[in-house]
């Protein structure tokens, strides 16, 4: 009788370390935290909606404006970010509202801004911007507003910025 309560303990022993072991597994799936996802790599600017329309390469955007697709964020653990481009190069702080839909960073004076979207391998802001607040950003960057001056004072417009892991 005292083998078979032994066998018992034998086998009870080899066993416990198998289950544990498979919880660390599950550990392992969890999902990264959207600051870890905006902390992984840089960020390429990859294509700028205005009101549902991609104006990336349209008369829209001014020719004398930055060029999205060289812009490059790059967010730091640390609350910091480095914005880069071929034209222009700044650095501030960043946070997330309290439930993490909004991200709060002072490039362009742009404020607090939408999430849309941030996974590994995409990021994308949108925000709404008035006809106003676009002329004194076209004013400080020394841009013409080009088609977009014939809309009414006060219009609103959906703005989207999309960013890719390069």
């Amino acid at each position: 009788m005292k083998t078979k309560h032994f066998q018992l303990l034998l086998v009870a022993l080899f066993t416990l370390p198998f289950l544990f072991s498979c919880n660390r597994h599950d550990d392992e799936d969890v999902a990264p935290t959207k600051t870890e996802l905006l902390t992984a790599h840089v960020w390429q600017g990859e294509k700028v909606f205005l009101m549902g329309l991609d104006v990336t390469n349209n008369e829209a955007i001014p020719p004398n404006a930055p060029d999205v697709r060289t812009l490059q964020l790059t967010f730091r653990p640390d609350h910091t970010y480095l914005a880069e481009s071929d034209v222009l190069t700044f650095e501030g702080e960043w946070r997330f509202n309290e439930d993490e839909t909004k991200i709060y960073f002072d490039f362009l004076a742009l404020g607090e801004v939408d999430i849309k979207e941030l996974t590994n391998d995409s990021f994308q802001l949108g925000t709404s911007v008035s006809k106003d607040q676009l002329t004194l950003l076209a004013q400080l960057l020394n841009l013409s507003l080009g088609p977009l001056t014939k809309l009414p004072d006060g219009t609103e417009i959906e703005a989207e910025i999309r960013f890719v892991k390069p």
